[in-house]
């Protein structure tokens, strides 16, 4: 579903952030250099790619399990 909603804003516009759930949890957004703001999943492995976008993920998943889910993620 997220890349039908992002198709529908042209290439050529910048997008700024995606926000969304747990359930847009794919690196489908970062095709469009999107800062993403999406908590990941409970049970969240760490994503083995070496992009930003995988960095930042990776990071948001080390800092839920050291710090826990009430605290949330920016």
């Amino acid at each position: 579903m997220l890349p039908d909603l992002l198709n529908q804003i042209p290439a050529r516009e910048d997008l700024g952030s995606v926000t969304a759930d747990g359930a847009f949890e794919t690196p489908k957004w970062a095709a469009r250099n999107a800062h993403a703001v999406i908590p990941p999943r409970k049970n969240a492995n760490l994503w083995k790619a070496d992009r930003a976008d995988a960095r930042a993920r990776n990071e948001a998943v080390r800092a839920l399990k050291d710090l826990g889910r009430a605290l949330g993620v920016t």
